[in-house]
């Protein structure tokens, strides 16, 4: 890119003058080899020159009046989406309706662990129910099939009671002799 020496005008005198002087600048400068920007277009200018002035004419044509109602009513529906958009955003991020999805998020949270919790403890009683129940009739399986270690076992949980009420009997006895003595 060459140096630009020329200077920016920004005077409303710069502005002012025909489409030609004012883009014939740029079309002389792009001329000489210096760019002013990067993808800078002149070819545009000239469609413009012809849409806003013929040779000749002073000033453009007037849009026609349906068009412009047109722009209106689509810049008030758009104005409309937008007041809508705001406000939905505005509630979504209000302080107290954050607060309220948070405490709606927690409750559900919650519940859902509760009800996890619950039906875990209603399967655990229920397979230690039905594991009981198991115990049980195994038990009496194996005692219908081996009646004599159980007949056996049974006897002899039966004398090892026998033999402890008679300690605690005689300890008794012993007991009354020694406070009898005692008294003498």
């Amino acid at each position: 890119m060459g140096k630009r020496t020329d200077t920016v005008k920004t005077e409303p005198e710069a502005l002012v003058g025909s489409s030609e002087e004012r883009y014939g600048e740029h079309q002389a400068r792009d001329a000489e080899g210096a760019t002013l920007v990067e993808g800078f277009d002149t070819n545009s200018f000239d469609a413009v020159d012809q849409s806003v002035e013929s040779p000749g004419e002073t000033a453009a044509q007037p849009a026609e009046p349906e068009n412009i109602n047109q722009a209106r009513a689509q810049i008030e529906a758009t104005r409309a989406e937008m007041s809508e958009t705001i406000d939905a955003i505005k509630e979504k991020l209000n302080p107290q309706h954050i607060l309220q999805e948070a405490k709606e998020a927690t409750l559900d949270k919650a519940e859902e662990a509760a009800g996890r919790t619950i039906a875990t403890a209603k399967a655990m009683a229920s397979d230690a129910g039905e594991r009981a129940k198991e115990i049980g009739a195994n038990a009496v399986q194996q005692v219908k099939r081996n009646p004599l270690p159980f007949a056996l076992g049974t006897l002899a949980f039966g004398w090892l009671a026998f033999l402890r009420i008679q300690s605690v009997r005689r300890r008794r006895a012993l007991a009354r002799c020694c406070e009898l003595f005692e008294e003498e």
